[in-house]
């Protein structure tokens, strides 16, 4: 998570033989990375992600260790 943005590597399974995209999302902190509207989406900052593999509660717990172990390296 750098300052003010969320980054996310997304990669298609409707074209799984293009490379991973990285997208950075204009957030305010982890608090803007918050559950979608089911159990595969995540909303970072603007941006609402559907995730064919990984639950939500997941990839929220994840995004939120990296968060505390970025503040506790600083």
């Amino acid at each position: 998570m750098m300052q003010g943005y969320v980054l996310a590597m997304l990669h298609s399974h409707a074209q799984p033989d293009l490379p991973p995209v990285l997208i950075a999302c204009e957030a305010t902190g982890v608090d803007d990375v918050l559950p979608g509207g089911d159990a595969q989406s995540v909303v970072l900052g603007r941006l609402h992600v559907c995730m064919h593999e990984d639950p939500a509660v997941d990839v929220l717990t994840w995004l939120r260790k990296q968060a505390h172990h970025s503040r506790a390296a600083r």
